[in-house]
């Protein structure tokens, strides 16, 4: 027997469960659900998981659009990063969208390649779709992005870097600061030849702050690194142990070894341990 269609007049949809039946239900006012949707950390827990599970109960699903329409806002953020290929950024991804979730935000994802005019076209295209705010890594941003997101008018915070740049502010480390102490540390254990493996695009000021901070305290200590004793590498594990043979094929006398990533620090320690135990 053939089963009946959707479309037979006997078989009627359910009708859409409205913010008014999850009120009824859990003895509450509908302005009261709003609030556990779009504001949960003001709802005191115990009340916010009694409208939860009535919400679940009753599966009603939220009209984002009207909930748009009505507020002006989307409930949306973008981030853009410059990869999803390293850890550190899918993590801080993963951290974003979590905390998000949380408020009741959902998070749109792109990422850059590095590349400026890469960004600014994901930056017009999260624009575009109405996004409440934007999430950039690192503070070198090109001059176009800077005045689009002026006449956009859209909130924009940068991270992993400490300092705002061009109005925009800023959440993060002090990448100059925390290269430079490491090499003061292993000044201070007896150090004077060193070696650095940097990767430094032009659109990474993280990297090449982290290069200077290097720079800065071997200079201050009246110890000169020669361009050589400087390895360029992409991050990848493979370029740092190879970017460790290079150095040390060089500067066989080497005694510490500086990176500017993690990345290429593992790879540059695996080779070094892989060199250990075959000698």
């Amino acid at each position: 027997m053939d089963k009946k269609s959707t479309t037979d007049p006997k078989v009627r949809p359910h009708p859409r469960v409205k913010i008014e039946d999850v009120a009824r239900k859990a003895n509450v006012s509908p302005a009261t659900v709003s609030r556990v949707l779009n504001h949960p950390e003001i709802v005191r827990p115990v009340l916010r998981d009694k409208v939860m599970r009535y919400i679940a109960d009753l599966s009603y699903t939220p009209d984002s659009a009207a909930r748009a329409l009505k507020s002006g806002r989307m409930r949306t953020i973008g981030a853009i990063v410059p990869t999803l290929g390293l850890g550190i950024f899918a993590e801080g991804v993963e951290a974003l969208q979590n905390r998000l979730s949380e408020s009741g935000y959902t998070l749109f994802i792109a990422n850059s390649q590095y590349d400026q005019r890469r960004e600014l076209q994901e930056m017009q295209s999260l624009i575009e779709r109405g996004i409440d705010g934007i999430v950039l890594v690192g503070g070198s941003h090109g001059r176009e992005l800077r005045a689009l997101v002026e006449q956009a008018g859209v909130p924009v915070i940068t991270t992993y870097v400490s300092k705002a740049s061009g109005g925009i502010p800023a959440i993060g480390i002090d990448n100059e600061r925390a290269t430079r102490e490491m090499t003061e540390y292993l000044i201070g254990l007896g150090h004077v030849r060193f070696g650095a493996i940097a990767n430094v695009p032009p659109s990474n000021d993280r990297s090449r702050a982290r290069l200077d901070g290097i720079q800065r305290a071997l200079s201050e200590a009246g110890i000169r690194l020669k361009p050589t004793q400087i390895i360029r590498a992409d991050y990848s594990l493979a370029q740092g142990r190879s970017a460790l043979r290079q150095l040390l094929t060089d500067h066989p006398d080497t005694t510490a070894v500086i990176c500017t990533t993690d990345t290429l620090a593992i790879g540059a320690m695996v080779d070094a341990f892989w060199h250990a135990r075959n000698r």
